[in-house]
């Protein structure tokens, strides 16, 4: 990749094509395709900077970036001329002083979020604590877009499993939920993040509760088959497994297994997962061991269709179905795995006594 100036305004940068130029007159995002092309923002004095500055907004908005250093590079540009816009006090009004501010604590918000993306924590944190206070400033402590920024500044500047991160996010969830209520996106957000927490420092139980909350409003808010939604059920599963309560963790697997056949197809590796995951409760925690190997099978086949026979994850689902008919002592079954999967003969002495009859199930 080419190295760039991302100097402050007067420096010009090109990577992968995607030219950035920057200059006391002009910023201009020339993109590839033309998408965003020519869409411009005058640094200049006067109305016509009035008039451009949304230019630049969209610019930012419409800007097909994929690269995520690309991106953050494009959005440092463009926090820099909307920090240079305010710079020349020309907005006489403070209606227009304020929207120019949250303009750029928007910008401040994209670009940590970016930074965040790309792993950048401490970056991250630096623009999403200016964001943070600058809405705090502007809207209030409660509003929607300072408790959403904050939770982003949260994640970034605490580990999964600090006790202060469940402190932060609890807090950050009774305030969420008092001003806003308890189906906005944020606070549905929030108690997302506080279930995974807990999860993770072994509060299982709580966790488990807070997911249920959480649940409650996706369905109402996003519905049943929105990505988060789904997401929420199959953290509901893992949690209930690790209580070892399997039938509650078999109806929250059954239940995002549905919505992603209804939503992607049954074959797709959301699907497929799901229908993995509801095959090893058959087999190690309910000890239905015939639906275990029907399930294995099924889930087989969709995995050798879609990813092929070298792909990782079917090559675990043969190994647990070769290891669950081998178990049960069923030479046929295994016999038949072994066939397609070879290499499976050499994993286990237990699967050469199946089959050659030394091995009976005790």
């Amino acid at each position: 990749m080419p190295k760039s100036n991302d100097g402050g305004i007067g420096g010009a940068m090109n990577v992968n094509g995607y030219t950035i130029l920057d200059d006391k007159n002009a910023n201009i995002l020339g993109l590839q395709g033309g998408q965003a092309a020519n869409l411009a923002s005058r640094i200049a004095p006067g109305k016509r900077l009035k008039s451009n500055v949304p230019k630049l907004k969209a610019a930012a908005k419409e800007c097909p970036f994929k690269d995520k250093e690309i991106c953050m590079v494009a959005r440092r540009r463009i926090l820099r001329v909307l920090e240079e816009v305010l710079s020349y006090n020309l907005f006489t009004e403070e209606k227009e002083r304020t929207a120019r501010r949250l303009e750029m604590y928007d910008a401040c918000f994209e670009l940590g979020r970016a930074c965040n993306q790309a792993r950048n924590h401490e970056e991250a944190a630096k623009y999403l604590k200016k964001a943070r206070n600058g809405y705090e400033e502007e809207l209030g402590r409660d509003s929607e877009k300072t408790l959403e920024v904050t939770l982003g500044y949260i994640l970034c500047t605490t580990w999964n499993i600090d006790k202060d991160r469940v402190e932060k996010l609890t807090d950050l969830v009774k305030r969420a939920e008092t001003s806003l209520g308890p189906e906005k996106v944020v606070t549905l957000g929030s108690l997302s993040q506080l279930g995974t927490c807990l999860h993770g420092n072994g509060n299982f139980k709580e966790a488990g509760k807070v997911w249920e909350r959480c649940l409650a409003g996706q369905e109402a808010v996003l519905g049943k088959h929105h990505k988060d939604t789904l997401k929420t059920l199959n953290d509901l599963g893992n949690v209930n497994l690790g209580m070892k309560k399997h039938d509650e963790a078999l109806d929250y697997f059954k239940r995002a297994k549905k919505g992603w056949e209804s939503v992607l197809g049954k074959l797709s590796q959301k699907a497929l997962g799901l229908f993995m995951d509801i095959a090893i409760v058959y087999h190690t925690g309910t000890k239905e061991w015939e639906k275990a190997e029907v399930a294995y099978l099924e889930c087989l086949n969709g995995y050798e269709e879609t990813l092929g026979k070298d792909h990782q994850d079917t090559k675990n689902c043969a190994k647990n179905f070769a290891n669950l008919v081998a178990y049960a002592a069923k030479k046929k079954p295994l016999q038949a795995i072994v066939e397609r999967y070879p290499w499976l003969i050499h994993d286990q002495p237990l699967f050469h006594n199946v089959m050659n009859g030394t091995y009976t199930y005790p």
